[in-house]
């Protein structure tokens, strides 16, 4: 009496079980038909957890349930991913660059920082180099100045 006791007690566990399966597969299936992924990965999830818990892994209702499950995940993720290519077709149709209006939102505002009496070096270069140029051209006016004579006397004397 005990293993037909067992078996009526997997019975009912299996009778409980399966109106819930049924109706999340239903569910799902309706989801699914109706293009709402989300509803439809959430259904067919809960089916293929009970279907692991009751069956096992190895069954081939859970592998089924799995197809399932995996067939709205993977519609999903296509239906996202044509929303971003939309989106950024839509930008390039309107001129914008991809990830454009990011960098604006969280680009730091350039502040220019000017600071009085700051002197300005290339008029300082400029002003030594022309002060430079006055020594030198006043130097050369005085050696053209001197008499040829003078530069004879100082090697006169020298000798």
């Amino acid at each position: 009496m005990s293993s037909k006791g067992k078996q009526a007690e997997g019975q009912t566990a299996f009778d409980a079980v399966m109106p819930v399966i049924a109706d999340l597969l239903e569910q799902g299936t309706r989801a699914f038909a109706l293009e709402n992924w989300e509803d439809a990965i959430d259904h067919f999830g809960q089916m293929a957890s009970i279907t692991e818990e009751t069956f096992g892994s190895e069954s081939p209702r859970y592998a089924d349930a799995l197809v399932m499950y995996g067939r709205a995940l993977l519609q999903h993720a296509i239906e996202q991913n044509a929303l971003l290519a939309q989106k950024t077709l839509a930008e390039a149709a309107a001129g914008i660059k991809p990830g454009e209006e990011e960098e604006e939102e969280h680009a730091p505002v350039k502040a220019t920082i000017k600071f009085e009496g700051e002197p300005d070096f290339r008029q300082i270069e400029e002003l030594e180099n022309g002060a430079q140029s006055v020594s030198l051209s006043a130097s050369a006016k005085g050696k053209e100045k001197e008499p040829q004579g003078a530069e004879d006397n100082v090697e006169d004397q020298e000798n």
